[in-house]
């Protein structure tokens, strides 16, 4: 399977308002795993640690180092879209709101609640799906 840039002009009244109603999900899922408080994903570990180091928002330090790794795409040539700018904006908001409504000191069976919401609505590894990409072989173009 080989995945294409599809431009904003095909079809946007129904794929914008996809993409920005499964980013604000997203954004809330991730608020839902850091509220958890039983481990996050590694982006997510950078940015709640950042956190306690500065007066910055989870959010504002994911949209700050969002912006960041898009200058790394200069060299590359690349140019971001619509999509990456929704995605880095879209889920500093959602995740901010998510962890503005959640409380923070909330007890053990809550947690796990709040975990395992986060994976009814997200992808959560398991043993059987979590194998790296790299294992996997390369497709070719014959």
């Amino acid at each position: 399977m080989e995945l294409t840039y599809v431009p904003l002009g095909e079809r946007p009244l129904r794929r914008l308002p996809q993409l920005l109603i499964g980013l604000t999900l997203y954004g809330l899922s991730l608020s839902l795993l850091v509220r958890a408080s039983l481990g996050v994903n590694p982006w997510s570990a950078l940015h709640e640690g950042l956190t306690h180091h500065t007066t910055l928002s989870f959010g504002t330090i994911s949209a700050v180092l969002g912006a960041l790794v898009l200058l790394l795409w200069i060299p590359l040539k690349q140019r971001p879209t619509l999509g990456t700018a929704a995605n880095i904006i879209v889920l500093a908001y959602s995740a901010d709101l998510g962890l503005a409504l959640i409380p923070e000191d909330l007890e053990l069976p809550a947690r796990i609640a709040l975990l395992t919401g986060e994976c009814s609505s997200t992808d959560c590894p398991s043993p059987s799906t979590s194998a790296p990409a790299s294992d996997q072989a390369p497709e070719t173009a014959s």
